[in-house]
């Protein structure tokens, strides 16, 4: 069912950008265009794994690049869920790159309440990993766990942990 869903989004996504080769660049250079899935653009860090408030802070950083603030990305769909595995699936398949990634997705204000940490929006939308999330003050931060355990899957972990972020802004035009 997931090598499906994966070959029908990534023909969608094909189509898309055969479509938008004429259109006006929506993104920056090197900045993923996700804005047919209402995700905006996205940045991937594949060099810097850090702990998530440096994640926070290296997303702010790209205010250098961008007109509006960029923050961790923030997932509120399963097809936004299958866009981002997309990616991941294609990083792996052409450059061999497998990452866990920062998501923008944090309880540590209200134990239980996951609420994403830009929008301050409830998490609706959710991809946990069998038996997760842990009811446990030091598990506060979400990350997307790869390999053929996790499956890109959403495991809760201590802030201190290192993975690399995914960055997320919204166009001027959004």
């Amino acid at each position: 069912m997931k090598l499906l869903t994966f070959l029908s989004l990534l023909f969608a996504t094909l189509v898309w950008e055969a479509q938008s080769k004429n259109a006006p660049q929506r993104c920056p250079t090197y900045w993923v265009d996700a804005t047919e899935f209402d995700m905006g653009c996205l940045w991937f860090n594949f060099k810097s794994n850090m702990a998530w408030e440096s994640a926070q802070d290296y997303c702010r950083t790209l205010n250098i690049t961008t007109p509006k603030e960029a923050h961790l990305v923030e997932i509120y769909s399963q097809e936004q869920q299958d866009f981002l595995e997309l990616k991941f699936f294609e990083f792996d398949f052409i450059y061999g790159l497998t990452r866990d990634w920062w998501t923008g997705l944090t309880d540590d204000l209200f134990e239980g309440r996951w609420l994403w940490s830009f929008s301050l929006i409830q998490a609706n939308f959710t991809n946990w990993y069998t038996s997760r999330p842990l009811e446990d003050t030091r598990y506060n931060y979400v990350v997307l766990r790869y390999g053929s355990t996790y499956e890109y899957t959403w495991v809760d972990t201590t802030g201190s942990s290192s993975y690399y972020p995914i960055c997320q802004f919204f166009p001027t035009w959004h």
